[in-house]
């Protein structure tokens, strides 16, 4: 797919500055690993603020029976926008949240005081609440820990100015997160 740039804005391209550069908005159904749609646009428009108008009106040219159970998404969709929309059209939502100072003071709590129960994959998962500043009210997050096998991970530059991993350290109580916001 490919398409004409939107009013000729110049988007971030690092290989070719002040260059053109693009981004696709691509909206799946995951489990069955179809692409619906993918929409072109300037490099500038990345955010889902910009694929949210393309997801409603893929999902307004489908019959309600057609829409899927919930949406998933990543840290860019779990925004009040991106869940208040989706209240609105009364679809469920799975989004990943970032790990702001809030989100780390929760992380604390739970590890102090949840009951963490096994979830799969090697990762345990504690339920709760939470209001960030942004939400216009509380919603229900699942937080996901996996041990750390191998010690921890910590990030290094090398000679060239190149970000390495080094590994360092025994981790038998170390975790990392995730951090989810769900209506189901």
């Amino acid at each position: 797919l490919y398409g004409h740039q939107e009013g000729g804005e110049v988007g971030y391209n690092p290989q070719k500055p002040g260059r053109p550069s693009h981004t696709f908005h691509t909206y799946f159904a995951a489990n069955i690993r179809l692409v619906l749609d993918v929409e072109m646009a300037s490099g500038k428009k990345m955010a889902s603020v910009y694929s949210r108008p393309g997801l409603w009106n893929l999902l307004a040219g489908l019959p309600r029976s057609a829409w899927p159970v919930f949406l998933r998404g990543d840290c860019a969709w779990g925004t009040e926008g991106a869940m208040s929309e989706a209240e609105e059209h009364g679809v469920n939502y799975l989004f990943k949240i970032k790990q702001s100072s809030n989100v780390k003071k929760l992380i604390k709590q739970l590890c102090r005081h949840a009951t963490w129960e096994p979830a799969g994959k090697d990762f345990s998962g504690a339920l709760s609440t939470l209001k960030l500043m942004g939400w216009s009210r509380e919603r229900r997050v699942i937080v996901l820990r996996r041990r750390i096998r191998n010690g921890v991970m910590v990030e290094k530059k090398n000679k060239k100015g190149q970000m390495d991993l080094m590994v360092f350290g025994d981790a038998d109580q170390k975790y990392e997160y995730q951090v989810l916001v769900t209506s189901l």
